[in-house]
């Protein structure tokens, strides 16, 4: 299967290519705790894929229930994340702390080796399955209940056989930086 062959579709719409598979394995590496950690890169294409589907009903549901996500949520998110915490009587004036944000937050990407729009659609994810969860009154039990209801509603299909499996896997090995597909062996 060519790398824009479709992994995953929803009603008959592409909503995940080969290549798309490969990119979000890669990047869910590179964000982990541990990404010289790939114990557990194996099962990332199983992973990947089912969060795909979840997170593209939650993104076509999210208006039925008030939810949206804005730049401005997803800055404000990585603001959260990266911006320096200063305590009281702190006298570090507003352009340092602006300052030590952006080199925090560069350096985060540079060092993970994630692009800024790659990390901020993470971010972006996160931020609308949380709203999602808020806006139902049972949290996430309602909402693991809507997404199974989702799922039956929707013709739903994953392509990942193993040749696509195994095309997947050596494409990420490939594209992930070399002192990350040596480290533990795998």
């Amino acid at each position: 299967a060519p790398s824009n062959a479709a992994v995953v579709s929803i009603d008959g719409e592409t909503v995940m290519t080969r290549s798309d598979l490969v990119h979000a394995i890669v990047v869910r590496q590179l964000l982990s705790d541990d990404p010289t950690d790939t114990t557990l890169l194996g099962s990332y294409p199983f992973v990947v894929t089912d969060a795909n589907v979840r997170d593209v009903l939650i993104r076509r549901g999210a208006p039925s229930f008030g939810v949206s996500v804005t730049d401005a949520d997803i800055e404000a998110a990585v603001r959260e994340t990266f911006y320096p915490t200063t305590s009281a009587g702190d006298q570090t004036s507003q352009s340092d702390l602006e300052q030590a944000y952006r080199t925090a937050y560069t350096n985060f990407l540079s060092q993970r080796g994630v692009s800024n729009s790659d990390y901020r659609q993470t971010v972006a994810t996160r931020l609308y399955r949380d709203k999602m969860e808020a806006a139902m009154p049972g949290g996430s039990a309602d909402l693991e209940s809507w997404l199974t209801n989702q799922r039956a509603a929707v013709d739903e299909q994953v392509s990942l056989d193993s040749d696509v499996y195994s095309k997947v896997l050596a494409d990420v090995r490939a594209a992930l930086p070399r002192n990350l597909t040596t480290t533990h062996g795998q």
